[in-house]
């Protein structure tokens, strides 16, 4: 849960046995129509890669928000998706 004007940190590492092609992220408000508030996208090639990305809570309605997180684990589209969901308050 996540108050007004907090920082939503992503921090994480993705591991996989065979070579990343990169990752995806999408952080999604689901009590607003499924709408985008953030995404972020890097090509790397590795077997594992560092995330370390922020927003800031700035919604204006009490929001359920859903983050996806896809390795890219070939060049032609294959992925393995990790979802996370949590809460945010609005801005008083």
């Amino acid at each position: 849960m996540f108050h007004s004007g907090d920082t939503v940190r992503i921090q994480g590492t993705i591991t996989y046995p065979k070579s990343l092609h990169g990752y995806e992220l999408s952080l999604i408000n689901s009590s607003q129509n499924d709408t985008m508030v953030f995404s972020e996208h890097e090509h790397i090639d590795s077997k594992s890669i560092e995330i370390n990305t922020f927003g800031v809570n700035n919604v204006k309605h009490h929001s359920n928000m859903v983050l996806h997180i896809d390795a890219m684990t070939d060049h032609f589209g294959a992925f393995e998706r990790k979802t996370i969901t949590f809460h945010c308050h609005p801005k008083m």
